[in-house]
């Protein structure tokens, strides 16, 4: 008899213990996407373009209408630079069209932000223009914090 009591309570301490640690294991896990916006983008800089890939952080709007005015002919975004910071990525030249920049999260994390964004490249089999090309990407992080950039590279699939 004093099996059967006890076994009610033993699965009860166990269900306990399995939520608890299940919760704990996915606080600690737990990563919060941060807000962020794209402001600009394209694959032929008016001017400013980098030969090399480069990625620039940008914390005022003075610095952010004169990077921009290298690359667009487009306004700068009216933006509050006491919430955001901007991520400019530019891959540089590129020999081909075909090559592009996606933004795949933007995480924050208890010190930084984590921008993770993968770096296009054309595609076997695809047709594109032979015309160098030069991809960049302004992104507007909703985030006073540390950025840091993770990159991963790949394939770009043809829509064919």
């Amino acid at each position: 008899m004093m099996l059967n009591q006890q076994l009610p309570l033993r699965c009860l301490i166990f269900s306990a213990s399995v939520f608890l640690f299940g919760c704990v294991a996915s606080d600690q896990e737990a990563e919060n996407s941060a807000s962020h916006i794209t402001l600009h983008q394209g694959l032929n800089p008016v001017s400013a373009g980098s030969e090399i890939k480069t990625i620039r952080i940008v914390s005022n709007a003075d610095d952010y209408r004169e990077l921009l005015a290298g690359y667009s002919a487009e306004s700068a975004k009216t933006l509050d630079f006491n919430q955001y910071q901007i991520v400019l990525i530019d891959l540089g030249i590129r020999p081909s069209s075909g090559y592009g920049i996606r933004v795949d999260d933007v995480l924050e994390q208890n010190n930084h932000v984590v921008l993770e964004f993968t770096q296009l490249t054309p595609g076997a089999g695809c047709v594109y223009t032979e015309a160098q090309t030069n991809p960049y990407r302004f992104e507007a992080i909703k985030s006073l914090k540390e950025i840091v950039i993770q990159e991963s590279i790949a394939t770009d699939k043809c829509s064919q």
